[in-house]
């Protein structure tokens, strides 16, 4: 197990320069629709404990790993005052599993794929394959056209009109004038009720309303054949 870095340190900064008023003051980190975002009391939807420390936790080794044995919910070691800082992942993310929402991304671990893979085989029994694109073009892939379509698992689905739940969604986050969606270079799961969950890149998994802005750049809703 090794310890992460994230992506947004706006949060954390902001908990760095309140402590030089009130060190003792405790912070959260919470998930608002994908966004991590500053608490100063515990969120309903919490991403991941806060803790000030002293010196990090070697970030990797036997020390590393039984802090994460102890941990429930992932938890950031900020080092004030020098500002370095880690994200701490439980240990139960690799045994049972990470959970849906609150995933920080992680391209090839914690992507929008991926999440996918892991709701389709946990609720549906479903082996999805792996993406076969290189993780550099993946990356790229993110800002043009994806690597959805090109991949041989498509063979195992079919586009539908009208999206079920546990049906596939690929979106293309890139449109003309007119709204006309593009190339897939984006997945979710649709859960019923006007929601869907996804991993955009950069931002905390979660659960949202299939709006507008997303209904406009749906490329396709997807069903398994089996």
């Amino acid at each position: 197990m090794t310890a992460l870095q994230l992506t947004n340190l706006g949060p954390l900064i902001g908990a760095s320069e309140a402590w030089v008023e009130d060190p003792a003051r405790g912070f959260w980190l919470a998930n608002d629709r994908g966004r991590m975002t500053l608490a100063s009391k515990k969120p309903a939807q919490l991403f991941a404990d806060i803790a000030k420390v002293a010196h990090l936790t070697p970030q990797t080794g036997t020390a590393l790993d039984v802090r994460c044995a102890a941990l429930t919910v992932p938890l950031v070691e900020l080092e004030w005052p020098s500002g370095r800082h880690q994200l701490l992942l439980p240990a139960s993310w690799e045994t049972d599993g990470a959970p849906y929402e609150g995933r920080p991304y992680q391209l090839g671990r914690f992507d929008c794929y991926s999440l996918v893979r892991d709701w389709m085989a946990r609720e549906r029994g479903i082996a999805m394959e792996p993406l076969t694109d290189s993780p550099a073009r993946l990356a790229n892939q993110l800002l043009t056209d994806g690597a959805f379509v090109t991949n041989p698992e498509m063979d195992r689905w079919e586009r539908v009109v009208i999206p079920q739940p546990g049906d596939g969604i690929l979106f293309a986050m890139t449109q003309d004038d007119d709204h006309t969606p593009g190339a897939a270079n984006h997945a979710g799961v649709y859960l019923g009720d006007g929601r869907f969950l996804h991993h955009f890149a950069n931002r905390l998994s979660c659960a949202v309303t299939l709006d507008a802005f997303w209904r406009a750049r749906v490329a396709a809703f997807m069903r398994w054949k089996g």
